[in-house]
């Protein structure tokens, strides 16, 4: 009977291991999952920031090709007004 019991207190001893073991597991598995999320995130705002980017160079290049094309009608409209004659 008391080998018995040293093998129920043995096996009690060994279960309270693994229990704590999967706890231990546990909590690194959710560390994990919550680094992960927070590299998600971080990888979703730089890839918003690099379209941000790309589309505010673009509206750049299109108001520098606006202002081109306004600076070619001016010096047109100045030719055509002749010399000595202002444009309007």
């Amino acid at each position: 009977m008391g080998d018995l019991q040293g093998q129920q207190a043995s096996l009690q001893a060994e279960r309270d291991k693994l229990t704590v073991a999967a706890q231990c597991l546990q909590a690194q598995v959710e560390a994990f999952r919550t680094r992960k999320e927070i590299i998600k995130a971080a990888y979703t705002a730089a890839e918003a920031q690099t379209r941000v980017r790309e589309a505010v160079t673009g509206i750049s290049e299109e108001m520098g090709d606006v202002g081109m094309a306004v600076q070619r009608a001016q010096g047109q409209d100045r030719a055509a007004a002749g010399p000595g004659r202002r444009a309007r």
